[in-house]
C-alpha cells in the first residue's frame, strides 16, 4: 500500500491516480467566488457502511496499516481530500472549503502559471455544473486586487481560532473496528507520515 501523508502541502502535492465548530462552504450549482487563503490541507477519507447499516465518513485511519487495505477490500475506498482556507465573496467571511483532485488540480494550474501565480492574490471562480457534466467544477481567475485592510484583520482573527489538526487527524482503529463490527488486528503497523500543521500567522497580503 502507497504511503499516505496528511496535513499542509502545498501546490505541488501529487494527486494519486486511481477546535470549536468551524463553517464550511458547500459548492452550489452555479458560480462560487472565494479568496484562497494560505497553503492547502490534505488528509483521507473513506465512506463506509457501519454494522448498524448506516452511512458514515471517517477519516482514514492510517495508524493502521492493515484496517485501511481491509476498508479498501470492502469496497470502501479511501479519498483524497484537501481544506481551504477561504474567504467567501458572497458576505466577506472566512471558511474552509474541502475539495478534490479536480478543484485541487485547477487552482494548482493557477499557481504553475507565471501570468497568475500565488492564489492568494486574487480571487477564484468555481462554476459547479449540473450532475453528470464534465467536468464538474471549472475554476476561473478573476483580477488581482488586495484585500482591504478590515479584512486582513479579520483572517488575522479566523485563522487563530480554527483547528485544522482536529478536523484532520485520522479516525482512531478501535473506534473503526467497532463501528463496522470488526476485530481488531493485534498486529499494527503506525507509520509516521504526519506533515506539519501550519497556522499561516505569517501570511502575506500583497499589496
Amino acid at each position: 500500500m502507497a504511503e499516505l501523508t496528511y496535513g499542509e502541502v502545498d501546490w505541488n502535492d501529487p494527486v494519486e491516480s486511481s477546535g470549536g465548530r468551524t463553517e464550511f462552504l458547500k459548492l452550489q450549482k452555479g458560480q462560487t467566488i472565494v479568496r484562497i487563503m494560505g497553503q492547502p490541507v490534505k488528509y483521507h477519507l473513506n465512506w463506509v457502511d457501519t454494522a448498524d447499516k448506516k452511512r458514515k465518513k471517517i477519516n482514514t485511519p492510517i495508524e493502521d496499516s492493515a484496517l485501511v487495505e481491509r476498508l479498501e477490500e470492502a469496497g470502501f475506498k479511501r479519498e483524497q481530500k484537501w481544506i481551504l482556507k477561504v474567504l467567501d465573496r458572497s458576505d466577506d467571511t472566512f471558511k474552509l472549503l474541502e475539495v478534490g483532485p479536480q478543484i485541487f488540480n485547477g487552482i494548482r494550474d493557477l499557481v504553475k502559471n507565471p501570468k497568475w501565480g500565488k492564489v492568494t492574490a486574487y480571487d477564484i471562480t468555481i462554476t459547479r455544473g449540473a450532475p453528470g457534466t464534465q467536468p464538474l467544477y471549472k475554476i476561473v481567475p478573476d483580477p488581482k486586487t488586495p484585500l482591504p485592510r478590515e479584512l486582513q484583520e479579520a483572517w488575522q482573527k479566523f485563522n487563530s481560532s480554527i483547528n485544522i489538526e482536529r478536523l484532520i487527524a485520522p479516525s482512531d482503529p478501535q473506534y473503526v473496528y467497532d463501528i463496522m463490527g470488526w476485530t481488531a488486528n493485534p498486529a499494527v503497523s503506525r507509520p509516521d507520515n504526519k506533515a506539519p500543521v501550519s497556522d499561516d500567522s505569517e501570511y502575506e497580503f500583497e499589496d
